[in-house]
């Protein structure tokens, strides 16, 4: 003769009675694909050049992509085009050579400036020269070859002058 089971049974509740491991599980996969989705988005848009050392900084902002400078104790680059050697613009102002003044940066940074004033407004409304640029200068270099190369990009139109740092401690 077989036995009732006992109604207590379908009653009882279960022991660990917690959150589903299944459910844990599938958050936590949906919350590491956003993370690497957002990872993956944000790429470098400034490449440290070559034999330059940045100082390190503490600024979390992202620089977006614009002409940038990079200013070494050898050469003068912009936006991986040679621009000077470094006989022409380290060390002291000299009046006879322009002063602060870098002619041939001033000249390729006016041009650029003057291609995008031409160009006008870009498709969002907005005016496609911001007047922005980056500077990646040297640590090892002296104050006054890099104020050369600040005075000649803000006398080309550049006043929106941003510094290239790398994310230190």
């Amino acid at each position: 003769m077989a036995f009732q089971p006992s109604k207590g049974k379908r009653h009882r509740k279960n022991a660990d009675g917690g959150v589903s491991l299944t459910s844990l599980m599938d958050a936590m996969t949906i919350i590491l694909l956003f993370l690497l989705n957002q990872f993956a988005a944000d790429g470098a848009l400034v490449t440290e050049a070559e034999g330059l050392k940045l100082p390190e900084s503490l600024n979390l902002d992202k620089p977006k992509k614009k002409t940038t400078i990079a200013v070494s104790t050898q050469q003068l680059v912009l936006d991986d085009q040679f621009i000077a050697d470094a006989s022409e613009f380290l060390g002291p102002v000299d009046p006879s050579r322009g002063g602060f003044m870098i002619q041939k940066l001033y000249d390729e940074l006016d041009a650029r400036a003057q291609e995008q004033i031409d160009l006008g407004n870009g498709p969002d409304g907005e005016p496609i020269f911001t007047g922005e640029i980056l500077i990646q200068g040297d640590r090892s270099l002296d104050y006054t070859s890099f104020l050369k190369v600040v005075y000649t990009a803000s006398q080309a139109g550049y006043v929106k002058i941003k510094l290239v740092t790398v994310e230190g401690d």
